[in-house]
C-alpha cells in the first residue's frame, strides 16, 4: 500500500499585544491605553465561544497605571493560568516551565492537547483548534498561540478568519471599528466604557477605571 505523506501548515494568524502599563494593540493594529484594574476578556472566539483569554490587571508603578499580572486561557473545558515567573496553574497544580527550558510540555486535555514551551524568555502556549484539507491535498491547522513574557506582556495569535471580541478587537482587518462597540453591542467613543464592558466582575468589586 502506498502511504501518502501530507504536508501540513498553519493558517495565517493575526497578533494582539498587551504590554506595559497597560497598552493594547488590537489584531487590526489599533493602539490604545486603558488603565483598568480588573479581570478583563482580552480575546475570545465570538462565533463559537470555544476559547477565551482573560487578563488579570492589577496596580503597578507609581503613576496609577496597571499591568497584567496573569493570563488565563480557557479552551474546550481546559483552563490554564499563565503566571509571573512562567508558572502555569492547572486546576491548582503548578507547572514550573522554567525548569524545563526548550523542552515541550504536553498538557493532555479531555478534548485536545495543549503544548507549552519556555525558551528562556517567553512561554508559548499552542493549541490546534481546527484542521482541514486544502484544495491541494495538504492539511492546514487553525492554531491559538499565546506568548507570555512571565511578567507583564502577552501576545495572542489567532487565525485571521476567526471573528473575535474583547479588548483585542474583532479581527476583521479594519482598525477603526475595534474599540467602538461594548460587550452588549452599544456604540461608544469612550475607551473606559468599552474596556469596562469587558470586565469579569460578577460581584461588582472592580475599582473605578481612571482616565487613560
Amino acid at each position: 500500500a502506498v502511504v501518502s505523506t501530507q504536508s501540513t501548515g498553519d493558517a495565517p494568524r493575526a497578533t494582539c499585544a498587551v504590554y506595559g502599563d497597560p497598552h493594547f494593540l488590537t489584531y487590526d493594529k489599533n493602539a490604545y491605553t486603558y488603565m483598568g484594574k480588573c479581570d478583563n476578556v482580552l480575546a475570545m472566539d465570538c462565533e463559537t465561544a470555544r476559547w477565551f483569554v482573560y487578563g488579570r490587571m492589577r496596580p503597578c508603578g507609581k503613576t496609577g497605571g496597571s499591568c497584567l499580572e496573569s493570563v488565563t486561557v480557557y479552551l474546550d473545558g481546559e483552563i490554564l493560568e499563565l503566571q509571573r515567573g512562567w508558572l502555569v496553574n492547572r486546576n491548582g497544580k503548578k507547572l514550573v516551565t522554567k525548569n524545563r527550558k526548550n523542552k515541550e510540555i504536553v498538557v493532555k486535555g479531555a478534548n485536545r492537547d495543549i503544548t507549552l514551551l519556555f525558551d528562556g524568555a517567553m512561554l508559548t502556549l499552542t493549541a490546534t483548534i481546527d484542521s482541514r484539507e486544502t484544495q491541494y491535498g495538504t492539511l492546514e491547522h487553525d492554531k491559538l498561540v499565546v506568548r507570555w513574557d512571565g511578567y507583564v506582556s502577552v501576545q495572542i495569535q489567532t487565525p485571521i478568519k476567526t471573528r473575535t471580541c474583547g479588548m483585542c478587537g474583532n479581527n476583521d482587518g479594519t482598525p477603526e471599528n475595534d474599540i467602538t462597540r461594548t460587550r452588549r453591542g452599544k456604540t461608544t467613543d469612550n475607551i473606559n466604557v468599552f474596556g469596562d464592558s469587558w470586565q469579569i466582575d460578577p460581584l461588582g468589586r472592580c475599582p473605578e477605571t481612571p482616565p487613560a
